[in-house]
């Protein structure tokens, strides 16, 4: 990724990125209610997804940077230039505070709903690893399947996201890059 192109593109997702990093770091001025949330939410979500496009636009039109011989796979790079464009995120810059609670909420009603094996077997097929906003799904782990029945009650996402689990840690990740996005912290219990 040292080529014009390369920065060019980068420099590109990376005034894309600003309105989503500016807009996640306003105070709220009033409390927003569940609707004004998941409104927020699905911008932030929208906003994102730009910035994800427009980095998939620019690696896929620049013909210089394709190299088969060993050089960077596409996910790479293309996780290399989100990363690059939001060097600043944090948690809660999509899944923000008046969001947060609401699907945390939804996360430990959905799992007390559930009979203890099924706890269990769902708890058992998450990784425990660290995790942190920006950084790669660690190779070889596996994506365990967030229940089906959770996902028809959290706020959709767009193609390019889903949820997830690490460790306690509830992910959005990137499924072209194989990045994390977001996160929420001590979403699932411990488990024993």
């Amino acid at each position: 990724m040292c080529s014009k192109s390369a920065r060019r593109i980068v420099l590109s997702c990376m005034i894309l990125a600003a309105p989503l990093t500016l807009g996640a770091r306003s105070p709220v001025a009033r409390r927003a209610s569940p609707v004004d949330s998941v409104a927020l939410f699905e911008d932030r979500v929208a906003a994102y997804v730009a910035l994800h496009n427009q980095c998939v636009r620019r690696l896929r039109g620049d013909d210089a940077d394709r190299d088969s011989s060993g050089g960077p796979t596409f996910r790479q790079t293309l996780a290399d230039s989100i990363r690059l464009a939001r060097q600043g995120a944090r948690p809660g810059d999509i899944l923000c505070p008046a969001v947060a609670p609401r699907i945390l909420q939804l996360v430990r009603a959905d799992l007390a709903a559930r009979e203890r094996l099924e706890q269990e077997a769902i708890l058992a097929e998450v990784p425990q690893v660290p995790v942190r906003v920006n950084d790669c799904y660690p190779a070889g782990a596996p994506l365990a399947t967030t229940p089906p029945r959770l996902l028809l009650r959290l706020p959709p996402l767009a193609p390019e996201l889903q949820y997830r689990f690490l460790g306690r840690t509830l992910i959005l990740l990137d499924v072209d890059a194989g990045l994390i996005v977001d996160l929420l912290q001590d979403a699932l219990p411990r488990h024993p």
